[in-house]
């Protein structure tokens, strides 16, 4: 559950905390999309192992070798299309619902264009593809050998956070933030970080 879940949780922390410090700045909007990249490879993942799995000839991710059914890294096409739709789906949430801008200029919200819609589904779609595929990879080439399940689960949501930032700003759904907001935002985090100690 956390490995699946922690990502998006500190994403909505570091979001809180960059709209409090840095408001009319870009930086909540590229968390915005961390989260929800981190959701989408995480649903992307869960469909496309729980319903790939129902289907016979899985093949190994990193060399396409037909392997048994619940090799660690298996895919199959059914599933594929299963996590692109999952990513699709939480894509066209986010387009439509969260604070996700066509964020060429500071302080952009919803995205209100079809244009920028498009940017963000595009985006967060792409980044729940990312984290889908480099969970298979991932459990291919190094999960049981020391990485369990968990951690390889936060390995893929984290990539689907980055792949987010990174679609978002490469499709033009999001601007850079200024050397001075990234600042502000490092340091509003470093400042509330230790208010959750007494919660452990």
């Amino acid at each position: 559950m956390l490995g699946n879940s922690g990502v998006a949780l500190a994403s909505v922390v570091a979001f809180a905390a960059a709209r409090a410090a840095v408001p009319d700045t870009t930086v909540p909007t590229l968390l915005a999309f961390a989260f929800a990249g981190s959701v989408a490879a995480a649903m992307a993942d869960t469909l496309s192992s729980e319903l790939g799995g129902l289907f016979d000839s899985p093949r190994l991710v990193t060399t396409l070798r037909p392997v048994p059914p619940g090799t660690d890294g298996a895919v199959t096409w059914q599933g594929e299309v299963a996590g692109v739709a999952g990513a699709a789906l939480v894509a066209g949430i986010a387009a439509l619902a969260m604070p996700l801008g066509t964020a060429v200029t500071p302080g952009a919200g919803v995205a209100a264009t079809t244009d920028g819609a498009v940017g963000v589904a595009a985006a967060v779609a792409g980044a729940g593809v990312v984290g889908m595929t480099v969970d298979s990879v991932l459990g291919a080439t190094v999960e049981g050998d020391g990485l369990g399940n968990q951690a390889v689960n936060a390995l893929a949501t984290l990539s689907g956070a980055v792949a987010g930032v990174g679609f978002a700003l490469l499709l033009g759904a999001a601007a850079p933030p200024t050397g001075a907001a990234v600042a502000a935002a490092t340091e509003s985090l470093r400042v509330a970080i230790p208010l959750f100690a007494p919660l452990r």
